[in-house]
């Protein structure tokens, strides 16, 4: 076997560093947010916006699909954009402060919630857009934008499915029904018999609503998801954590003294308790949250702080994560965990 005779320290500290990086223990640093977009052919339709609402026209601009400049395509997204707000002003500015506020703003690249938004108006699914901002849920935006494994319909969804039933002795029949059995899989059922039957009952918008009940929607940008940097940086908050790896990764490989590097994890989409605690960590570390492994006698999870408060945000088991929380001190964070608290390493093996 030949030598290597290693005469540039730079080199050494070069391969030092990538060993490091695919040995699979490396910890990665917070990220920084995007610099918002202000080059050559700026979209003259956000200078009206940008008086209304200059945070969201900043947080426009830290998307990545504007980062490198504008297309036709993503132009006609922002114009759509711009004409909801004229449309609905106060709702989209309530929506929007909740979207802001999921994540950390001073570490985030950019916010993940208004990406899917831009997504929906990109891909001419305004409609959609603009009912999720009218009655904002961060689930239903994620189930119509993100990976979904399971199909479910919101309150105001199923409200107005309900609303849009052109028979008025039916439409009022199904009141009754939800004022005594809510929101749930018994009503949709029935909602849906009728459908099958009889899809001209309801409105066009409740007909696509019960569509997507029937199959998931396919997820926007699906070549995207395959990326695991890109993933990275935009599943940057608990609650984004949780709807993405109950939508993405199921239960499997469970090997006692072993975890996966959270690469593979990414890759093979399957892992036990402690793969998904070191995913989870490496993922929400970046997003500045210091996420802290606690582990019981058989099962691994791990907990983050947000706002002042304590969450257990990787709790996985073979019936997905539970995000618990919030908790006002660790104390009763790891009462709500499952076993006593016994110390738990950082690493994971090649």
């Amino acid at each position: 076997m030949t030598a290597i005779n290693i005469k540039c320290p730079s080199c050494c500290i070069l391969i030092v560093i990538l060993v490091l990086l695919l040995s699979g223990c490396a910890s990665f640093g917070p990220t920084e947010p995007n610099i918002p977009f202000a080059g050559n052919h700026y979209p003259s339709m956000l200078i009206e916006l940008a008086r209304k609402n200059p945070l969201l026209v900043q947080e426009l601009g830290k998307l990545p699909e504007i980062q490198d400049g504008v297309s036709e395509s993503e132009a006609s997204a922002l114009e759509h954009i711009v004409e909801i707000h004229e449309e609905i002003p106060e709702d989209f500015d309530d929506a929007f402060n909740q979207m802001y506020k999921i994540g950390n703003p001073d570490v985030r690249k950019y916010c993940s919630p208004l990406q899917a938004v831009f997504w929906l108006a990109e891909g001419g699914r305004v409609d959609d857009a603009r009912g999720i901002l009218e009655h904002y849920s961060l689930d239903e935006l994620l189930h119509t934008a993100w990976p979904s494994k399971k199909s479910v319909l919101t309150e105001y969804q199923t409200l107005d499915i309900i609303d849009g039933m052109k028979n008025e002795k039916e439409r009022e029949e199904y009141g009754e029904r939800y004022s005594k059995i809510g929101n749930s899989k018994k009503l949709w059922s029935h909602l849906l018999i009728e459908y099958l039957v009889e899809p001209d009952k309801f409105s066009e918008k409740g007909q696509r609503s019960l569509a997507t009940l029937m199959k998931p929607p396919k997820p926007l940008k699906e070549e995207e998801w395959e990326d695991f940097n890109t993933v990275v940086e935009r599943v940057n908050s608990l609650e984004l954590f949780d709807y993405w790896v109950n939508n993405t990764i199921t239960y499997g490989d469970p090997r006692v003294g072993y975890t996966k590097p959270a690469t593979k994890t990414f890759k093979d989409k399957k892992g036990d308790c402690s793969d998904i605690a070191e995913l989870g960590q490496t993922i929400l570390d970046q997003a500045g949250y210091n996420v802290i492994k606690i582990c019981t006698f058989n099962h691994v999870m791990a907990y983050g702080k947000e706002d002042g408060f304590y969450w257990l945000a990787i709790d996985f088991t073979k019936v997905g994560n539970r995000l618990k929380g919030p908790f006002e001190n660790i104390h009763d964070l790891y009462e709500s965990a499952r076993g006593p608290i016994l110390p738990c390493g950082r690493c994971v093996e090649p």
